[in-house]
């Protein structure tokens, strides 16, 4: 009812096997190993080799078994094969394990790249797609990386490093807040007032006031 056609590279051993006995004995047995078997996949064996080596002898096993006629080979067979399976779903499970490390080690690096990136040009006043081109992906990408990693979107991460320089000046310098507008790059001083009010939850004038308060009660700001 099927067949397979080779390329003259490929390489390999092909195991053909009755598919409704698996699925019965899976069902009650295991139904992780079920969903293997119906979900093509290419396994690499390499990355655990005591698992491979079992692998390889319940293959040899079962051509063994294969060789003659014999009492009861068709359940020694799909025993064997049913091993063989829980052994590749074994090795699929820590592959999968060992991928959501590697995804997890790529977007801490990617993040880390974005806030570097951030904190040498937040004050160009970059947009979000700016820095997109720059990290090689799409806004959209970043910012989903940025709620999965930071929990606020890429624009917020950018908003909050210059925030924190606003406050930081603030408290720590004698600039106007006209020239430290200028100093974060925003052209005109109402739109940074604004901008800092909407973040912030005061003016800049009044940050710098509540900041000297504390700073004369002898409370550490900052």
């Amino acid at each position: 009812v099927h067949g397979f056609t080779y390329t003259p590279d490929t390489e390999g051993l092909t195991i053909t096997a009755s598919q409704h006995p698996l699925e019965s004995v899976l069902t009650i047995l295991s139904s992780d190993v079920l969903k293997r078997l119906h979900s093509p996949s290419l396994i690499p064996l390499d990355y655990v080799p005591k698992e491979k080596e079992i692998i390889w002898k319940l293959f040899s096993s079962m051509m063994e078994e294969l060789r003659v006629p014999m009492i009861n080979q068709t359940a020694m067979c799909t025993s064997l094969f049913i091993s063989m399976f829980v052994h590749l779903s074994r090795i699929s499970k820590i592959n999968d394990e060992n991928q959501q490390i590697n995804n997890s080690s790529r977007k801490a690096s990617q993040i880390n790249k974005f806030l570097a990136i951030v904190d040498q040009k937040f004050r160009q006043r970059l947009t979000v797609n700016d820095y997109s081109c720059e990290m090689g992906m799409s806004p959209g990408h970043l910012s989903r990386l940025c709620r999965l990693t930071l929990g606020m979107s890429s624009l917020d991460v950018i908003n909050m490093r210059v925030i924190q320089e606003a406050q930081r000046e603030l408290v720590y310098t004698s600039k106007s807040i006209k020239q430290l507008a200028a100093f974060l790059g925003f052209n005109d001083e109402a739109y940074f007032t604004r901008f800092f009010h909407k973040h912030a939850g005061v003016s800049p004038s009044q940050f710098r006031e509540m900041a000297v308060r504390e700073i004369a009660m002898g409370e550490e700001f900052l």
